[in-house]
């Protein structure tokens, strides 16, 4: 008896140590890239989304809206590049030196990042209770790169094209010979031009010599800012309103521009329009007013989609900054989430035990990133694309395995990985 007490006091640890080794060796955390081949399981059709829907649901606007959804969580800042023109007569007398219009452009650029910085709640009743969400949008002046000598601030003397007429037998403000001679990288940026009014209009009864503007295709063209010698802060609204139109957005009180947000109104400039009283004044963007400021969630939605979507009429202005990794751009999934709409994601992604993420449009992975599938994490790829549209390397999809419990990937149709 104390011989078996004996053996056993001796073998029992040894039982332990072994189990435990092997229990410890069997779930090991593993990491392992995906192999479609090998890994991927397949979505029935039952499951799927037909592609009719999901092509509709990477180009409609309500993915893009920046709120607190899942989907409006991805969607990241834009940085616009802009870049502004003087044009003047040939003797230098109908506009701005560099000595002050250089610092006048710049302060406007400042200004109209202040009111994209602060959303305001739409004034009109009919649109009371409208959410106010960050615009997550900014404009920055965007000189030649490599160029010591440029700021991003142009002069041009012309006596055929340096004036600007708003309107009557001379009108010329949708005319683009001036943008068509002078712009500076229009594929990229956006070309802001002031102009002063023609001096032969001035002073005739009935025309506007105040702020007015105009988008033309990729460009603007503002006048009345030399004339007046205000503020940069008084002509802040009205250029974003003219580059609110660049981002696709409509005029709002007369016909229907697409949003059930904005509503029709009198469009009054400011208070003390009898046809308004004091409640039909509007303060939105995409209005002729005073303040020109409040976007609503449709408007944004429509703005960042053609901001997103590789085919977007925006796109090409906007600083790429997603190219690359940012540490504090990581996305970590935990519950279960739908992805519509077009993303430019700028960290890791790392879908969590018992999360499930859904994306059925592209993704773009910044370089060096991976989206990883942690044990228990389930990605569906439904007709989703996923790259680096900077065409930098990603480390693609990982999968992660503990024991007999790993990451898994669902193939619907239509789905690319490059």
């Amino acid at each position: 008896m104390r011989r078996v007490e004996h053996l056993t006091g001796r073998v029992f640890p040894v039982v332990l140590l072994v189990a435990a080794s092997l229990w410890l060796g069997g779930c090991a955390l593993r990491t392992f890239p995906f192999d479609p081949e090998r890994h991927g399981r397949s979505l029935s059709e039952r499951e799927a989304a037909e592609p009719g829907v999901r092509s509709r649901l990477c180009r409609d606007f309500p993915p893009y809206i920046p709120d607190e959804s899942a989907n409006g969580q991805g969607v990241i800042h834009r940085t616009l590049r802009v870049n502004y023109h003087y044009v003047n007569a040939r003797d230098s007398s109908h506009n701005f030196n560099a000595e002050v219009g250089t610092p006048f452009a710049y302060e406007l650029t400042r200004e109209i990042n202040k009111k994209l910085a602060q959303n305001i709640p739409m004034s009109l009743p009919a649109a009371k209770g409208v959410p106010v969400l960050p615009t997550r949008m900014s404009l920055v002046i965007t000189p030649i790169a490599g160029s010591s000598w440029d700021d991003g601030v142009y002069y041009h003397y012309d006596d055929e094209l340096y004036a600007y007429v708003h309107k009557g037998a001379n009108r010329n403000n949708s005319d683009r010979r001036v943008i068509e001679r002078y712009a500076i990288r229009p594929d990229s940026v956006i070309n802001i031009f002031i102009l002063p009014h023609h001096p032969d209009s001035v002073g005739r009864p009935g025309y506007p010599s105040g702020g007015v503007g105009i988008a033309l295709g990729t460009s603007i063209k503002i006048s009345g800012v030399w004339e007046h010698k205000l503020p940069p802060s008084e002509y802040a609204g009205m250029t974003l309103h003219e580059i609110g139109h660049i981002l696709g957005l409509a005029h709002t009180w007369q016909f229907n521009d697409g949003c059930e947000d904005t509503p029709h109104h009198p469009n009054c400039f400011n208070v003390g329009e009898v046809r308004c009283g004091d409640t039909l004044l509007s303060n939105n963007v995409m209005d002729y007013n005073t303040w020109q400021q409040a976007w609503t969630p449709c408007q944004l939605g429509k703005a960042h989609r053609n901001l997103a979507r590789v085919d977007g009429a925006a796109r090409r202005y906007v600083v790429r900054d997603w190219c690359t990794r940012r540490p504090e751009g990581d996305i970590r999934v935990t519950g279960q989430e739908i992805w519509d709409g077009e993303r430019d994601l700028q960290g890791h992604l790392d879908i969590l035990p018992g999360a499930t993420l859904t994306i059925r449009c592209r993704v773009s992975m910044p370089e060096g990133a991976a989206l990883t599938v942690h044990p228990g994490g389930t990605l569906i790829l439904d007709g989703a694309r996923l790259h680096n549209d900077c065409g930098l390397p990603w480390a693609g999809i990982r999968l992660m395995q503990q024991g007999r419990r790993k990451g898994k990937v669902y193939l619907g149709k239509d789905w690319r990985l490059e």
